[in-house]
């Protein structure tokens, strides 16, 4: 479904003793990603898991080579071809608040792509928000209230309501369980494997959390500064990866969580987990 085909891409900063410094992100990368997979990339701070999540969204373009979504390349589609692809795929962000509008109410935060990209009257966008609403647990009330009455965790869950409002075929998931607590991190990791089942979903999971990325991804690359370093077709496979990058992250590990935690803390439909 995804193809990353020798992706460079490189930044400049501000200057330095008058000379500007370029910053090279991303450096000759590729990789595929098949769909209905959860696709994980991981790595230290810097190594450029984000921009590479970027660039197949199309909020950064690339210096060098291709990025292909269906065999199409992404940054050199025409106008309506871009507008189809942007509504095929979605992100969710680390930080749920300032991915949100504190001013709008939450039925208009899950209702703003759908009237960007759809012809919905009132009365489907009202229905469709209560279902989203529905669909990540929380009350339909919500739609009533704004960022700032939720908790991280909730919030994470309106996101991601929002994401999958246009129906997307690949998500972005961009550190989206980094700035919660570990028992909510357990319940919005279900709800997005019980939303990927459901919907087909295709993720690209950016993360330092390998025991995140060994429960919930299937397969996964290793970045360090810029360029693929290692790689796991089985996510089971990662702990035998030998690269001095992928043995860092290994053993930089917390210990994990029990498995009794996961099991007392299900999600189950209309229910959170606080």
């Amino acid at each position: 479904m995804i193809e990353f085909v020798n992706v460079s891409k490189q930044f400049r900063e501000g200057k330095w003793r008058g000379r500007k410094n370029n910053v090279q992100a991303v450096r000759n990368v590729s990789l595929q990603i098949k769909q209905g997979t959860c696709f994980a990339l991981v790595g230290e701070s810097g190594s450029g898991k984000s921009t590479l999540g970027k660039l197949l969204i199309g909020l950064e373009k690339p210096d060098q080579g291709r990025v292909l979504f269906q065999g199409c390349n992404l940054h050199e589609a025409g106008r309506e071809e871009r507008q189809r692809l942007r509504r095929d795929m979605q992100i969710v962000f680390q930080d749920p608040y300032s991915a949100v509008n504190p001013r709008m109410k939450i039925r208009d935060v899950i209702a703003e792509p759908m009237r960007v990209h759809f012809q919905y009257s009132a009365a489907e966008i009202n229905e469709k928000v209560k279902q989203l609403l529905e669909a990540v647990g929380l009350d339909e009330k919500a739609g009533e209230q704004y960022s700032h009455q939720f908790s991280g965790g909730q919030l994470q869950r309106i996101t991601i309501a929002r994401a999958i409002s246009i129906g997307p075929k690949v998500i972005v998931l961009d550190e989206v369980i980094n700035s919660l607590d570990v028992l909510v991190q357990i319940s919005i990791l279900k709800l997005l494997k019980r939303l990927q089942q459901e919907l087909n979903l295709t993720y690209l999971f950016i993360s330092h959390d390998l025991h995140a990325v060994k429960w919930f991804a299937d397969e996964v690359a290793v970045l360090d500064k810029g360029e693929v370093v290692d790689f796991a077709h089985h996510v089971k496979d990662f702990d035998q990866l030998t690269h001095p990058a992928s043995r860092r992250l290994i053993e930089a590990q917390l210990p994990i969580v029990t498995q009794q935690a996961k099991e007392e803390y299900p999600v189950k439909k209309g229910l959170y987990v606080s």
